[in-house]
């Protein structure tokens, strides 16, 4: 789930699809706004356990880059994890470097790359249809990826990225059919005082 986001993680641009050209830099597919607070739920769970993602803190490097600070909470703990963005990217930070999550110049820069074992495809744009979710984008702001494994052992599967949200949908292929296994249910802010955003 945590590298998924973000993700894993990760779906378009279909074929046909103009590249933006001379436009400005468009929000990250990935969650950076401080306060920024997204609830998930597997689905498939019974009943569907839900897990809460807060941006409790995003500082800016002289290189450009943001530094992002993401608390999960469940019913079992939480967990805290610091990635790094620029250009798109999308990178977990580790006690022995970084793991990518997104490439540079995604989504518009780049259309397959291959990490983790994982050939990563961006397959089309997507409609954003969560039941009970409210999001300020357009029908057609989602971008799908699909990961498949470069030896065929492991789970394939599709994820949606929305701008300034990061992974919303997750699909794992499963005899076939294309099964939810992590979405979006709730979104919004926390205030920051309440976040405990650090100076």
């Amino acid at each position: 789930m945590k590298l998924a986001l973000g993700a894993a993680a990760l779906l378009l641009l279909a074929a046909g699809c103009d590249r933006m050209v001379g436009q400005e830099p468009q929000a990250p597919y990935s969650p950076t706004l401080e306060g920024r607070t997204l609830v998930f739920e597997n689905p498939q769970e019974n009943p569907p356990q839900r897990q809460q993602l807060q941006v409790t803190r995003t500082v800016t490097t002289e290189d450009g880059s943001q530094l992002v600070t993401l608390t999960w909470t469940s019913f079992t703990g939480s967990s805290q994890d610091t990635f790094r963005q620029k250009d798109g990217s999308w990178f977990l930070k580790g006690e022995n470097g970084e793991t990518r999550v997104l490439p540079e110049g995604f989504p518009d820069k780049v259309d397959r790359w291959v990490d983790r074992g994982f050939v990563n495809t961006i397959i089309g744009r997507g409609r954003i249809d969560l039941p009970g979710v409210k999001l300020d984008y357009p029908d057609d702001a989602g971008v799908w990826v699909e990961s498949v494994p470069l030896n065929g052992a492991g789970i394939s599967r599709r994820t949606l990225l929305v701008p300034d949200l990061g992974e919303v949908l997750t699909l794992n292929l499963r005899n076939g059919k294309w099964v939810p296994v992590n979405r979006l249910v709730s979104q919004g802010f926390t205030p920051l005082r309440a976040v405990g955003s650090a100076k």
